[in-house]
């Protein structure tokens, strides 16, 4: 038995094989002087400004992409989804419901307000 298969024989674990909650699957920890393999910060700005010089423009290039007929739509769909996130707030999702069990409603509007359903019905 090798010195690793002893630390690991150490570490405490449910019937299943999981960690026990609360004890960490690397008892050594991260070795000191380890590095991140994270760009820097002033590496990534400096890729920002290398790229800026060179005239390369992120949302137009995207454009580009999107537009192109041979672009798939899983492709644009994906550009969609990875620009959106620059233009818009992250919204949570959250749980509505009554301590009496009565039904809940409410309208959410973004944008041009619809006709209401019950206004069509009205002018027939």
């Amino acid at each position: 038995m090798s010195a690793e298969d002893e630390v690991k024989s150490e570490v405490p674990r449910d019937p299943s094989g999981v960690f026990v909650k609360g004890v960490s699957g690397n008892p050594g920890g991260r070795p000191k002087g380890a590095k991140t393999n994270r760009l820097s910060q002033d590496k990534y700005y400096n890729v920002v400004s290398r790229l800026k010089e060179e005239g390369f423009d992120l949302v137009n290039e995207s454009l580009a992409l999107f537009n192109d007929p041979e672009c798939t739509i899983k492709y644009k769909v994906q550009l969609i989804n990875n620009m959106y996130k620059y233009c818009a707030p992250t919204i949570k999702a959250i749980d509505v419901s009554s301590s009496d069990g009565r039904n809940i409603s409410f309208n959410m509007n973004f944008g041009e307000p619809a006709e209401s359903v019950d206004s069509d019905k009205e002018n027939d």
